[in-house]
């Protein structure tokens, strides 16, 4: 679901993937108590839910920036809401696997698959109603919108 939830920028779970070391030093520089980062049209923020992580597809640099000097707001944009696949897979591992046969769905085969296992199963954990209490009640309104 599209949406526009703010929040500031070492509230949530941002996972950011930079990847010019210039951009960075300049953001650096240029984000501060007179340029406060704002929801912008490069900004892209996805929440997962109920994994509460939230990926930045856009605006990775400037957002970095703000994380590490503490400093302003940004915005989720989207919002994907997996709870439902919990009935049907699960992570052993090794592999992404039917709940009900076992049979394989996706192998893992290098690290980055894995940690998506591990937060996979992190998310059925929260998914347990007895952690509803656990979430962002603006986000779950958005969930069930």
């Amino acid at each position: 679901k599209t949406c526009d939830i703010t929040f500031t920028i070492n509230e949530l779970n941002l996972l950011l993937n930079p990847w010019n070391e210039d951009r960075i030093i300049s953001n650096l520089k240029n984000i501060n108590r007179n340029n406060i980062l704002k929801p912008h049209y490069n900004i892209e923020n996805y929440y997962l839910y109920p994994l509460d992580i939230t990926v930045c597809c856009g605006g990775n640099h400037s957002q970095l920036s703000a994380k590490i000097q503490n400093q302003g707001t940004t915005h989720i944009t989207h919002i994907h809401d997996f709870s439902e696949l919990y009935k049907h897979v699960t992570f052993n591992g090794k592999s992404f696997v039917e709940s009900n046969n076992k049979n394989e769905v996706i192998r893992v085969n290098n690290e980055v698959g894995y940690f998506a296992g591990v937060f996979f199963e992190i998310g059925r954990i929260l998914n347990d109603p007895k952690n509803k209490d656990y979430f962002n009640q603006e986000f779950i309104g958005k969930i069930n919108e």
